[in-house]
């Protein structure tokens, strides 16, 4: 038994909706994104909300649902120094004893 092969007729419609829709994200993809701003920069000190846990921000990204993900770098002397970590668990490290910690681990190549 053999198909039957059906053939849809291009319109003079059809051909200029997809014009025009390829024009539109044409525009869309050339336009230019707006910055974005993060809670955090990298090189900044952080520390966890919920416990004492000096580390520097070494990269971040930011998911789909418009999350921050930072890497994190720990200075205190632990098995995993490196972490990938919600950002809204982070605070930022002003306390000048702490940088100045901060400093001393870098310095060590902790």
């Amino acid at each position: 038994m053999a198909t039957e092969k059906v053939n849809t007729p291009i319109t003079r419609r059809s051909v200029l909706m997809g014009a025009a829709a390829l024009v539109a994200t044409a525009a869309a993809a050339a336009a230019p994104l707006p910055l974005e701003e993060w809670s955090f920069e990298v090189g900044q000190l952080v520390s966890h909300r919920d416990q004492p846990m000096l580390s520097e921000i070494v990269g971040r990204v930011r998911t789909t649902k418009g999350r921050e993900i930072y890497s994190i770098r720990r200075l205190a002397d632990v098995p995993i120094a490196y972490l990938m970590i919600l950002g809204e668990v982070l605070v930022p490290v002003n306390d000048e004893d702490a940088i100045r910690s901060a400093e001393a681990a870098w310095a060590r190549g902790a």
